[in-house]
């Protein structure tokens, strides 16, 4: 049986019908971390929640109380601000979830978090979408 794609369709035809990679793509559509689990530690962490770099942006950039940005990531929803899953750059093997909150008619926050053993940090990144 010949594995050639069909004539004129290219290897993304081959590769978009291969039900492991299927499986992969729709499982990368997924966050990474349950979001209940998610808003829970945010809760119970408090600022301690926030990387150094997000609280800085929260407070200079966005000009929030970290009460607020906490209340923020309460409102976010997987069906409505999901955008992807993505590997940590600085821990090897941790996943990354990143979600974009609309806040108004021209901001969109970026909001990456992730949930590592040993570490407090869930929230990544806080700050405008460029």
């Amino acid at each position: 049986m010949s594995t050639k794609p069909p004539r004129g369709r290219g290897a993304s035809a081959l590769l978009a019908s291969d039900p492991t990679l299927l499986a992969l793509k729709k499982k990368l559509k997924q966050p990474t971390y349950p979001l209940d689990v998610v808003k829970a530690e945010v809760l119970a962490r408090k600022e301690h929640c926030f990387t150094m770099s997000s609280l800085e942006t929260i407070a200079d950039e966005l000009l929030l109380q970290v009460s607020e940005a906490i209340e923020l990531i309460q409102l976010l929803s997987v069906d409505d601000h999901f955008y992807k899953t993505m590997e940590a750059e600085k821990i090897p093997g941790a996943f990354q979830d990143v979600y974009h909150l609309p806040i108004d008619d021209s901001t969109t926050l970026y909001i990456k978090v992730q949930l590592v053993e040993g570490r407090s940090e869930v929230v990544i990144s806080f700050k405008r979408k460029d």
